[in-house]
């Protein structure tokens, strides 16, 4: 099935989830678009190339480049339609990378672990963002200390001069 145009969330999810295969065409390893997630997420398994933001955040986690391609990945677009046409005539084939997909929606793309990076993250910019305010504030201080020794020192000067001239 190809969907143009728009669909309803309860249309769009039903016919997903009547999908026996989705191939993935992304190849940028720094953008993942939702509708393959979506679809794993329904249980229905997603081809993904070796370039995509699929395959580098596998590799991310460790996951080698043999058990990628036991879990759906590609490296061309020959062998994707060759993998899709195994999945289609052998269903078990396609139930297979579905499971071995799970990690992704458990490890890789799951929520909780997304937010708990995110906490994390704005905890350490708050941290950083701290230290650079006392680094600044102290900095101030020495500038203001040295223009307060500066201002001391022309006053000095100025009197010595005046005195021996």
């Amino acid at each position: 099935t190809t969907i143009v145009g728009y669909l309803d969330d309860m249309a769009y999810y039903s016919t997903a989830a009547r999908a026996r295969i989705s191939i993935y065409h992304g190849r940028s390893r720094y953008h993942v678009h939702y509708h393959p997630i979506e679809f794993m997420a329904l249980g229905v398994p997603v081809l993904f190339h070796k370039d995509s933001a699929f395959a580098f955040e596998a590799k991310h986690f460790g996951i080698t480049k043999e058990e990628l391609l036991n879990c759906g990945m590609y490296e061309s677009s020959e062998q994707a339609n060759e993998m899709a046409g195994d999945a289609l005539k052998d269903p078990s084939v396609a139930m297979e990378w579905s499971q071995r997909q799970r990690i992704f929606m458990d490890h890789i793309f799951n929520r909780d672990a997304a937010l708990s990076q995110a906490r994390w993250l704005k905890t350490r910019a708050q941290q950083f963002e701290i230290q650079r305010v006392q680094k600044s504030k102290f900095l101030i201080k020495q500038r203001s200390l040295a223009t307060r020794i500066g201002k001391e020192l022309k006053r000095a000067w100025n009197r010595y001069v005046v005195r021996h001239s």
